[in-house]
């Protein structure tokens, strides 16, 4: 019985080792940051494509980027946009409807929020 009980432990341990870590379907909805001048909303799907839309940025218009992602280390995320040569890899954390992303370029670090 003790034999029994250690074992089941273990696997309780485990399983909430697990849950902890980051999930990709955590990512995936969409997110949005505003700010005075203008909005940023990351669409991330399921089928590890998106796009990021600035709202307001460009004379007041509307600018659509595509891209595929996909996360690397648990905190790691990395964009293939389809009109630029190279992968931009940002840090993230999700904490419920927060999602804090930093580009590892400059290391600025925004928050979004979840609206879908």
């Amino acid at each position: 019985m003790k034999r029994f009980i250690a074992i089941l432990l273990v696997l309780v341990l485990a399983l909430s080792l697990v849950a902890c870590g980051g999930n990709d379907n955590d990512l995936v909805g969409t997110w949005e940051h505003e700010t005075t001048a203008f909005t940023i909303e990351w669409t991330f799907r399921a089928d590890g494509t998106g796009e990021v839309v600035f709202i307001g940025h460009f004379n007041d218009a509307e600018h659509v980027d595509a891209f595929t992602w996909s996360t690397g280390n648990n905190d790691t995320i990395e964009l293939d946009f389809e009109d630029f040569e190279e992968i931009e890899t940002f840090t993230f954390t999700i904490d419920g409807d927060t999602l804090t992303m930093a580009d590892e370029y400059d290391g600025e670090e925004r928050i979004y929020t979840r609206v879908s």
